[in-house]
């Protein structure tokens, strides 16, 4: 969808080369995805019930991370999606799964990855979306110059670290010879960095860039009730000069409310009406920022350590922004993140999103109903 991600390093067939830093699983049908641009970069969830009797239920998995914005390869790709834990369950309740995408062979450090969208036999997901196949170049690379990386690469931690990987899903692994994928622990970092505890990957100077990424365009009713919403960023939540970006985008072509359903016959629309946006919420889908920790302005009191700009690229997608996420201050590896927007804490939905969070049995900050106090008397 006219995003990208390119190999920093090189990886040995079979080697994990990314983890979702969070699984959020929908139900199936969900109008949340469905009716909106997460359409466009879903993923399968298979969620084993086991009781009253054994049952497996085909979710829809919304994933934050680089997942989310690789391109696809229709004959060639270099990943596959895989799952590399399972849920929680009598048997192991100390469990954590896992997703995200293995090397199908050597990569090459600067080559870009891709996947497959939808089924691997045919181009279908194409086809339904009415979006044209396009056929990259496969051995296309970028030269990964100490500028570039220093640009491009995030400076976050987010999602599983060694604790959860070696304490609660390698012991319920098979050998790497029989799960044909294996991951070298030393680059995981030291911590778990969960939701809401993403940290520094080194040190950050004031006025840094830690990190770019994507937000799709999303809206805020749609997302009303769901476990998506306290994830989102609103129109509301946005500071002025950020609101009047995105102002500036719309007026200049660069900003559309996707939506498509039955009432359209599922052609993609644009729900916007003229330069009203005070429906929009901005879904961080890839990289971490949906994994920070925020903090209202009137309860910072100079606990906050970075801010987050809005942008758009020319010829990107306009269902879709950039998120730059800048250092407020000097942060030194391994500190806590926090964001100077509205508390996630305050969405009527949150408790419902560390419910399933806990499902999964991936990381999270665990402060319960008293998260906002422990976190300003840990910070």
């Amino acid at each position: 969808m006219g995003w990208g991600v390119f190999a920093g390093r090189s990886f040995q067939e079979g080697e994990i080369v990314d983890l979702a830093s969070l699984i959020l699983p929908m139900p199936k049908p969900s109008p949340q995805v469905e009716n909106s641009v997460l359409d466009d970069y879903i993923y399968g969830y298979h969620r084993v019930h086991f009781t009253p009797e054994i049952r497996l239920e085909e979710m829809l998995g919304v994933l934050t991370g680089m997942s989310m914005i690789f391109n696809s390869h229709p004959t060639e790709p270099n990943l596959e999606y895989t799952a590399f834990g399972r849920e929680p369950a009598l048997d192991v309740p100390n469990a954590s799964n896992a997703v995200g995408f293995r090397a199908k062979r050597f990569i090459r450090a600067g080559e870009e990855l891709f996947s497959h969208y939808g089924n691997k036999e045919n181009n279908d997901w194409f086809e339904i979306r009415r979006i044209p196949l396009r056929y990259p170049e496969t051995s296309q690379t970028m030269p990964l110059s100490k500028d570039i990386l220093e640009e491009y690469c995030s400076k976050v931690n987010s999602g599983i670290g060694r604790p959860t990987w070696e304490g609660r899903i390698l012991p319920i692994l098979p050998p790497k010879e029989v799960v044909g994928f294996h991951l070298d622990p030393s680059y995981l970092p030291p911590w778990d960095a969960g939701y809401q505890e993403a940290r520094a990957k080194v040190d950050i100077v004031s006025g840094q860039r830690i990190e770019i990424s994507t937000g799709l365009l999303m809206s805020q009713k749609l997302l009303q009730g769901s476990i998506l919403e306290p994830i989102a960023v609103s129109y509301q939540d946005l500071a002025p000069t950020d609101r009047a970006r995105l102002l500036d985008l719309r007026k200049r072509g660069q900003l559309q409310l996707q939506y498509q359903g039955p009432d359209t016959k599922w052609h993609r629309v644009d729900l916007l009406e003229g330069s009203n946006l005070e429906d929009i919420a901005i879904f961080p889908a890839s990289g971490s920022i949906g994994m920070i920790r925020r903090v209202a302005e009137q309860q910072q009191n100079g606990i906050t350590n970075c801010r987050m700009l809005i942008s758009a690229k020319e010829g990107n997608d306009s269902a879709g922004v950039l998120l730059e996420l800048v250092a407020t201050k000097n942060i030194a590896a391994g500190e806590v993140l926090v964001l100077s927007l509205p508390s996630a804490t305050e969405s009527k939905t949150y408790q419902s999103l560390v419910n399933e969070i806990k499902v999964t049995g991936m990381p999270f900050a665990e402060k319960g109903e008293q998260h906002q106090i422990a976190l300003n008397q840990e910070l």
